[in-house]
């Protein structure tokens, strides 16, 4: 009976020779190119390579024990055919042959030891032909010359690619306005982060009207339909909100504050009282939600919870959290607490599995709301003491945040979907729209309304105008038409996952397709970092 050591003796070497098995037809397969010049990929015969893969195969396990033989005929040729192509792009033939040489042991009586170029094959090129599209060029190269820029891969002068000619003329301006961007971040001394902020949301198919010097890469025109395109007429008004503020405004001009609070408890009761009676009337959930806001703040006022401190993040995000849970609908649900963005993680993944310099995990986020599984929007907020250029680069992270929400729902099916997000420094926010805009996407202001919650009575009398809270309800409103068509594609979505994954069972398993070229508006970029990486059983920062 063999013992444990023996078994993982035997493993070890199956491993090792399935691995020089695969580089060995990754060097057949360059070759193979090689002689083809810079043929296309469908160039290269497939039926060709099956065959010597088998003949490859045949004489490698000769010998060996039926499991073993099992486990390299069930590899996928198409696959490994694949794989080998991809680094074939990525470098030339004669590289390619050198960086793929079998590591063959070393020889003790020689005192020569092997190299591999190749040591994480099974791992790092496997794991990419999970890829399923990749960035068509230049935008390929030019995210490149980013993440090199920004210092992740230790390149000092990185390579930027020309403006091309012979593209849309809304993506060139975004091209061109990321090139600059990064161009200006390389050759300042100061090295603005807003810069590659700036890069990172045109690359990720966003006119942003919030950045600066939009106006020098398109025409007049062009951001005038922009900015048209993501104004809505009336944001700021909603008459049914204002009937209920409107008196409550002359109690707080003629009593005070201490009476307002008193008589919007007095007008709950009254609301909840009808409700418990049966007999409630036209507006009363609203005047219940509005009613809520109004006690909360208040007590905010009166009595805050921070003291007479300075107000931090934390007391902010709490406020503001209970203004939205107070007026959202049931189908809504609010997170907090630096919780993970799935969309972001679903875009960090994708980024990881083509360029290998991005970290896996998704990006934390302050509050976003979700309806079931489906995310809706994303707010981030700071302080009241953060200033200068933090507000800006939240407002660039937002951005793409959003975009990867708008990217999902688009994968789910619904093309045109619109997402709002908002960034809020203190107590002071605003909030803009997402949305196609021809073949791109534009983010600008949804309203000329910068939204407050009041720290005093004599804010708190502006804010019963209604302007502000109608904002803020008409967002919860708009997330709330999403709910529904988003949930049913989901639920659709999963059906359709099921029965595939129903039909590899009883049938043949389907074959991972080559990567398809991403279009622009499929793109969103995240922002590089660095990630820990094991070679060898050690682990080091990449």
């Amino acid at each position: 009976m063999k013992s444990f050591q023996q078994h993982a003796s035997e493993r070890k070497h199956q491993e090792a020779s399935f691995d020089k098995l695969y580089q060995d037809y990754c060097t057949y397969v360059g070759r193979k190119k090689a002689k083809h010049g810079d043929a296309s990929r469908s160039s290269i015969d497939i039926d060709a390579c099956r065959a010597h893969y088998n003949s490859m195969l045949i004489k490698d396990t000769v010998g060996r024990s039926t499991a073993s033989a099992s486990k390299l005929v069930n590899k996928s040729v198409e696959c490994y055919t694949q794989d080998a192509l991809s680094l074939m792009d990525k470098k030339d033939d004669s590289s390619f042959e050198q960086g793929t040489k079998a590591s063959e042991p070393a020889n003790p009586e020689s005192g020569e030891t092997s190299e591999s170029t190749v040591p994480q094959t099974n791992r790092i090129k496997r794991k990419r032909a999970l890829l399923q599209q990749e960035t068509q060029e230049p935008w390929h190269s030019l995210t490149l010359a980013l993440i090199d820029a920004v210092g992740v891969n230790g390149v000092k002068k990185p390579h930027i690619p020309p403006v091309p000619t012979n593209m849309p003329s809304d993506h060139k301006a975004l091209f061109k306005h990321a090139r600059d961007c990064i161009k200006e971040y390389l050759n300042g001394g100061s090295k603005e982060t807003i810069l590659i902020k700036d890069a990172m949301v045109s690359m990720s198919s966003v006119l942003n009207l919030f950045a600066s010097g939009m106006d020098s890469y398109f025409s007049e025109v062009e951001m005038e339909a922009a900015r048209e395109a993501c104004l809505r007429r009336g944001f700021e008004e909603n008459n049914a909100i204002v009937q209920v503020l409107s008196p409550l405004r002359e109690v707080l001009q003629k009593r005070g504050m201490e009476q307002l609070q008193h008589r919007v408890i007095s007008l709950r009761g009254e609301v909840a009282l009808r409700a418990a009676e049966g007999t409630t009337k036209p507006g009363d959930c609203l005047r219940q939600q509005v009613l809520m806001v109004i006690e909360t703040l208040c007590t905010l006022i009166m009595d805050p919870p921070y003291g007479t401190a300075q107000a931090s993040e934390a007391d902010c995000l709490y406020q503001w959290k209970t203004v939205f849970s107070a007026l959202k609908s049931k189908n809504i649900t609010i997170h907090t607490g630096e919780q993970i963005l799935n969309a972001s993680k679903v875009v960090k993944k994708g980024l990881q599995l083509e360029f290998g310099d991005m970290a896996e995990s998704g990006r934390r986020c302050d509050l976003f709301f979700r309806s079931g599984a489906v995310e809706l929007a994303n707010i981030e907020i700071k302080s009241p003491t953060q200033s200068g250029s933090v507000p800006i680069c939240q407002n660039r992270k937002n951005v793409r945040l959003n975009r990867c929400i708008q990217l999902a729902l688009e994968e789910l099916g619904m093309e045109d979907a619109t997402v709002i997000g908002g960034d809020i420094v203190g107590y002071l926010g605003y909030f803009y729209s997402m949305q196609k805009f021809g073949d791109i996407h534009v983010c600008g202001p949804i309203s000329s309304e910068v939204v407050f919650l009041p720290t005093n009575a004599a804010e708190l009398e502006d804010f019963l105008d209604g302007r502000s809270l109608s904002v803020i309800f008409n967002f919860l409103r708009s997330l709330d038409e999403l709910t529904v068509p988003a949930t049913n594609l989901r639920l659709k979505r999963e059906l359709r996952l099921a029965r595939g994954n129903m039909m590899n069972i009883v049938g043949p398993r389907s074959v991972t397709p080559p990567p398809k070229a991403k279009r622009l508006s499929q793109t969103v970029i995240l922002t590089p970092t660095k990630k820990r990486i094991e070679i060898n059983g050690a682990s080091r920062s990449s």
